[in-house]
This record gives C-alpha cells, structure tokens and sequence, in this order.
C-alpha cells in the first residue's frame, strides 16, 4: 500500500511524506534495498511535522467527518446540485462496503456542479476553500479534477470514470460548518 502521509496524517499543508505498507516480506526486503540505496527518507524538520499531525489526527478526522456528513446532506437537497457523492449518504453506492471496512465516513465530499460552466464559476466565488489540488488539512480546501488532478487525461476516459466537467471536490477542515454551508450557498447562488 502507497499511502500520501501529505494529506490527513501531517494535516496542516506543511510537510511532504509518503509511506509503503507490504505484508509480503520480499517485497518489504526489496522496498528497504530502494530506500537504502536511494536515500529516501525524511528530513528531521518534515519527520517532526508527521509526529505533530498525527497527535491531532483523531480529533482533526472527528470534527472534520462531522462537518463533511453535515455539508453533504446540504448539498444534497440544495437544487443547484446535480448529484453528491459521499459514503454517510443514504442510497450512496457502496455504503455498505465502505462500512464494512471504515470507521467514519471520511471529510471528502464530492459534488456535481451540474456542468464545468457551474463548477468554474463556483471556484471563483466561494471565500472560505482554498482552491487546490490537495485534501486532508486543517483548512477546507475545494478542487477541479477536470482542471487540476485529472486535467491530462482524456475527456472520455475522465467521463467514463464519473469525472464530469462538473465535478467539484471540497476536502472539509476545521472551519465551523454553518460558514461553510453560507459560503458555498452564495456561491452556488451566484
């Protein structure tokens, strides 16, 4: 397993890490060989940074899931919203597998603008977000596959994959929820 120790371990935008996980002890002896050989590993400010995050790892995930289930049922009912993706919704596809092997729902909501005219004016208009490509923070931070994370590949193989051009990505942070219900209602509105 690859796991982006960037994102909600570190959690405050301030450290790049990553990490392989393997089960397989050969693999595992092969991977250390790289490291060695390579020299990959973190610096003690970033391993500082890690150690930091994770201490506030629960309580960052607690608040933050609330808030997400929170905005999703929001978004879910607000007309102009094509579709919402988040596994704490009901009828969500997979919620039961996504049960059976998570606690929590996660902070990642992902919605469906309605079209890359709505999603783009949406990014010019909210307050609160940052606009990035990135997710797991202390601040909310709002992303455009289409432009951003998925830009290089195909329009029909993003579409097949349910990456519409209306796609919108809103990692929740820390923020209390009701301005970000606000912010995000003005400028859907807009």
């Amino acid at each position: 397993m690859l796991h982006s120790a960037t994102k909600f371990l570190g959690g405050h935008s301030d450290v790049l890490a990553g990490l392989i996980v393997t089960a397989d002890e050969e693999l595992g002896k092969r991977v250390k060989a790289l490291q060695n050989g390579l020299g990959t590993v973190l610096g003690t400010q970033e391993s500082w940074l890690l150690m930091r995050g994770m201490k506030t790892l629960q309580v960052r995930m607690e608040a933050s899931e609330r808030s997400a289930r929170k905005l999703a049922q929001w978004l879910n009912e607000h007309p102009g919203v094509a579709r919402v993706y988040y596994p704490g919704l009901d009828g969500h596809p997979g919620k039961d597998v996504h049960e059976r092997q998570s606690q929590g729902y996660g902070a990642v909501v992902s919605f469906d603008a309605g079209s890359g005219e709505k999603a783009r004016r949406l990014l010019g208009k909210v307050r609160i977000p940052i606009v990035a490509v990135s997710l797991g923070a202390v601040e909310s931070i709002l992303s455009y596959p289409a432009m951003m994370s998925h830009a290089a590949m195909p329009a029909e193989v993003r579409a097949a994959r349910g990456i519409t051009d209306g796609l919108v990505r809103y990692s929740v942070g820390l923020e209390d929820v009701d301005d970000l219900i606000r912010d995000l209602a003005q400028a859907l509105e807009a």
